[in-house]
């Protein structure tokens, strides 16, 4: 292989794992799996993922709790029994660590290499031209906005809160979390605390 194939190879995937730091793609919403280049954990998760309250009305607001050791990275969702993400997480544009992600429903499916290049320019496009967003597959998508929540960098975060608004519609919604405590140690989809909205 050429030098310069090499480099170009090498500078893509650092590039490719530096937007990663940056919180977690559209792309995993489904089963909210970090691409890393390791397994997930498969032993208990050290995290705690608390909820200020179990019960609440439509639209009221649920504050969300991921305490125990320090942690990069994490991926939130409150999902109905189907699986599929409710409520809205209400994090500012200027937060310094977290970010919302609009995990809606995919009217159109991709290879998952495409959706990786497609990522990958997105988090480029993003990071460059400031202020502007790039949403991928804009088109083929309908449903949820705000409906996730992911870091924002790499920097250390404990007891960390985030506040979640609940959906119009009642029922019983559970709390996923993906926490991973490095880029090699992580846990995936773990169902956590029970929200009822009534």
């Amino acid at each position: 292989m050429s030098p310069l194939m090499v480099s170009t190879l090498l500078l893509l995937g650092v590039s490719y794992a530096y937007a990663y730091s940056a919180g977690a793609p559209e792309s995993v919403c489904e089963d909210m799996l970090p691409k890393h280049p390791v397994d997930a954990q498969k032993s208990k998760m050290p995290y705690k993922i608390s909820v200020s309250k179990n019960q609440v009305k439509p639209g009221e607001p649920v504050e969300i709790t991921i305490s125990g050791k320090s942690f990069k990275g994490f991926f939130l969702q409150v999902r109905d029994d189907k699986g599929k993400p409710v409520g809205e997480f209400q994090i500012p544009d200027n937060d310094k660590y977290a970010k919302t992600v609009n995990c809606q429903n995919s009217k159109a499916t991709y290879p998952q290499p495409v959706m990786m290049i497609r990522e990958f320019y997105c988090s480029l496009w993003q990071r460059f031209v400031r202020g502007q967003s790039c949403s991928l597959h804009e088109n083929d998508k309908d449903g949820g906005t705000h409906n996730a929540a992911t870091h924002k960098n790499a920097t250390d975060k404990k007891d960390f809160k985030l506040t979640w608004k609940a959906p119009g519609g009642a029922g019983k919604y559970t709390v996923y979390a993906t926490v991973a405590e490095d880029g090699g140690t992580f846990w995936v989809k773990k169902p956590t605390e029970v929200i009822s909205v009534a």
